[in-house]
């Protein structure tokens, strides 16, 4: 289940930045790309520690370091699709 969310997290990021028709072969910034990778993965990281809440598991310290770490992942996004 997990899986199938990162799955569309990444698909929809990579439209945002890449723009509607979608990515060229060998376009982007290597820069671009990592600020997309590390936005997924960041959610990924956020959706992980949601899916702990309710368990022992869960540490709301950690899940508000994720947030933050996706908010400053998605401010990276949009600085390098503004630059282009």
């Amino acid at each position: 289940m997990v899986r199938h969310g990162e799955q569309v997290v990444g698909l929809q990021v990579r439209q945002r930045v890449a723009g509607p028709s979608g990515p060229a072969e060998g376009s982007g910034t290597v820069s671009e790309k990592d600020a997309v990778s590390r936005l997924a993965e960041a959610k990924r990281l956020v959706t992980q520690e949601l899916h702990k809440q309710g368990t022992p598991d869960y540490d709301p310290r950690s899940h508000q370091r994720a947030i933050e770490a996706e908010r400053k992942a998605q401010d990276a996004v949009d600085a390098e699709a503004a630059q282009h």
